[in-house]
């Protein structure tokens, strides 16, 4: 399989996790939704680490992150939203920690298949 750089890593990691994430806005706010949205995450932090180059966790922990900031611009810049403390404090602690447990998972996955490079 391919490896790419780690930014174009994260970029691909980005574009699947807000994929995947226009599917939970249709749904309507319940368990469900929250326990997607924290798949989605895992998943996203997976890919762009499992992608990469470096077999790093971190690089699922950026790719959270920066998910995470281009949420945040959107809300307050284009949608013109109010967004709570608790808005924020989940953005950018709880997203990010999911990116890295998914960049973990996907670490391990690595180097248990001897695929490091």
């Amino acid at each position: 399989m391919k490896r790419y750089h780690p930014v174009i890593a994260i970029i691909l990691g980005n574009i699947i996790t807000g994929f995947l994430g226009g599917f939970v806005i249709i749904l309507p706010i319940s368990l469900l939704s929250h326990i997607l949205v924290i798949f989605i995450f895992v998943l996203g932090g997976f890919s762009a680490t499992y992608l990469s180059r470096t077999n790093k966790a971190t690089i699922g922990f950026y790719n959270s992150l920066l998910y995470s900031i281009s949420s945040l611009i959107g809300a307050i810049f284009i949608f013109k939203t109010g967004l709570t403390p608790n808005k924020v404090l989940i953005l950018f602690i709880y997203f990010p920690i999911l990116g890295l447990i998914g960049g973990f998972i996907a670490k391990t996955l690595r180097s248990r298949r001897g695929n490091e490079n």
